[in-house]
């Protein structure tokens, strides 16, 4: 359970800065991999969320 409150953690760490980046370029191409990176992240740590629970 620390392992996936851990990654949880970086994951929005990696989000604030990749934000931060996007912020910076301001595009709406940047925003379309934002969301998705995000996605990403989010469909990997519920993976890892089912894999520590079973």
């Amino acid at each position: 359970m620390r392992k996936v409150v851990t990654l949880f953690i970086f994951a929005l760490l990696s989000w604030v800065s990749f934000n931060a980046v996007s912020q910076t370029y301001c595009s709406s191409t940047w925003q379309y991999a934002q969301y998705g990176y995000w996605y990403i992240e989010s469909v990997k740590l519920g993976t890892m969320y089912n894999y520590n629970n079973t």
